[in-house]
């Protein structure tokens, strides 16, 4: 309050449960340097276009480890990092406009549709053009390098560092925009603001893997060369994702639980079981639904409730799964539930 319009402070209301708007709207250099800099890195602001039309204007959605920014400065600008990302990997891409990218010798010129990967341990530069918008993805960097432990297999991991290049294929594009749309639907969706940390946990691994597949990193990992595995090595890995269902998939813990590596884990599953462990746990996570719901009292259990439980947001796609995995949609089951049965 007291406040000049045009230098409000930053606002927080609540968007979803699971996460908040954050709003900055002003058109002070130093404010915008200051509220722009906690989220990603220190840096300078320099305005190389018409003063007047400076301002700042950056919306957040976040549900925790991960944050979905939109970000415009209204004139020309350079922005320069005085120090690392350090926190946060960050994929930057315009809405609209042109931004050159810089860091180091490497240096990448984006429109709407290209996208660099911004590692954490990159001091960048920017040079935003005239009515230039991005939109940028920050993901905490202790859970990022969580996910890849588990897409990886490998313990200790050989953590990428990412390159400031674009995808270099239209596929690869096409890909990351997809995965991107995915994580905007869900952080909007009012169906998911109640979905079950199974849920997300799935979705950030999924972001992080699509990140991996499609933007260049310093090296590439080893292929390691799946060994003799034991024939019950995929039993021993599905008795532990029954006792774990509960919890996030990691495919190292299903590994250690098997006895194998990653790799000879997931062949043993192919040659064994003709699926993989992730659809094997859908499987498993679709039948203790089943079982819920045929045990369930329909004036207290609803369908939403226990999807939302067992890791599926989407109830649509939840009901179509059930239906093929057991000719009868979850509605029906819990309706049949007999009376008096809890």
């Amino acid at each position: 309050m007291g406040e000049p319009e045009s230098s409000r402070a930053v606002g927080l209301r609540t968007c979803v449960p699971h996460g908040t708007t954050v709003e900055l709207d002003t058109t002070d250099v130093e404010q915008a340097r200051a509220v722009a800099g906690r989220a990603y890195a220190p840096h300078t602001i320099t305005v190389r276009g018409d003063p007047d039309r400076f301002r700042a204007v950056q919306a957040s959605l976040s549900d925790g480890p991960v944050a979905l920014d939109e970000l415009r400065y209204g004139t020309e600008c350079d922005v320069v990092a005085t120090a690392p990302l350090d926190r946060v990997h960050c994929v930057v891409q315009p809405i609209s406009g042109t931004v050159t990218v810089s860091g180091g010798r490497s240096s990448e010129t984006l429109v709407p549709g290209r996208s660099v990967a911004l590692d954490a341990e990159l001091e960048f530069r920017m040079h935003w053009h005239d009515d230039a918008a991005i939109s940028g993805i920050r993901i905490d960097r202790v859970a990022f390098d969580a996910a890849v432990a588990d897409i990886v297999g490998d313990d200790p991991v050989p953590l990428p560092r990412f390159l400031l290049r674009c995808p270099t294929s239209e596929r690869d594009a096409r890909l990351w925009q997809s995965g991107v749309q995915l994580l905007e639907r869900s952080l909007r969706s009012a169906e998911l603001r109640d979905a079950g940390p199974l849920w997300w946990a799935e979705l950030h691994r999924h972001l992080v893997g699509v990140l991996l597949a499609t933007h260049p990193t310093e090296s590439r990992y080893p292929q390691a060369t799946p060994g003799a595995v034991p024939r019950s090595a995929a039993s021993r890995a599905v008795d532990y994702l029954h006792e774990h269902a509960g919890e996030p998939f990691s495919a190292r813990a299903v590994a250690r639980a098997s006895g194998t590596s990653v790799r000879s884990m997931q062949e043993a599953f192919r040659r064994e079981l003709g699926t993989s462990p992730l659809q094997m746990l859908i499987r498993i996570r679709l039948a203790k639904a089943c079982a819920e719901l045929r045990a369930g009292d329909p004036a207290v259990v609803t369908v939403a409730d226990v999807a939302s439980r067992w890791g599926f947001g989407n109830l649509g796609r939840f009901s179509r799964r059930f239906r093929e995995e057991f000719g009868e949609l979850p509605s029906d089951v819990l309706k049949n539930c007999p009376k008096g049965q809890l």
